[in-house]
C-alpha cells in the first residue's frame, strides 16, 4: 500500500496526520473527514477545514465529505447540519436537518 502525499503514517492532529478518519472523497483533491479531530483535510495542496465546535466552518464529527467541482460538502453528525464549503476551505453555507428530514415508514 502506497502512502498518499503529504498523509504521516503516525496518528495525530498535525497536518497531515489523522485521528480516526471516517470518510474519503477522491479526485484532484482528495478530502478526508476526520471523525477524532473534527475537521476535514485536503491532500495534495496545504489545507485543513475547521476546528472542533458548532459555529460555521466548525465540525462536531464529521462524517461524509463529498466534492463535486470547486464546493466541498460535509456532513456534521452531531452538529445535525451538512455544510458547504468552497475548496480552499471557505465557509458558503450550511443545510440544517430541519430541512434534510426525510419522512418514511
Amino acid at each position: 500500500v502506497q502512502q498518499c502525499k503529504g498523509v504521516s503514517s503516525t496518528t495525530g492532529s498535525d497536518v497531515g496526520q489523522l485521528k480516526q478518519p471516517a470518510a474519503v472523497c477522491t479526485g484532484p483533491r482528495p478530502h478526508v473527514t476526520e471523525y477524532g479531530n473534527h475537521r476535514v483535510q485536503q491532500f495534495r495542496t496545504d489545507g485543513t477545514f475547521g476546528p472542533h465546535g458548532s459555529d460555521d466552518g466548525q465540525f462536531d464529527r464529521p462524517l461524509g465529505v463529498c466534492v463535486h467541482g470547486d464546493r466541498v460538502l460535509v456532513s456534521d453528525q452531531n452538529n445535525n447540519r451538512i455544510q458547504l464549503f468552497r475548496t480552499d476551505g471557505t465557509f458558503v453555507c450550511a443545510y440544517w436537518s430541519a430541512v434534510l428530514h426525510v419522512v418514511g415508514d
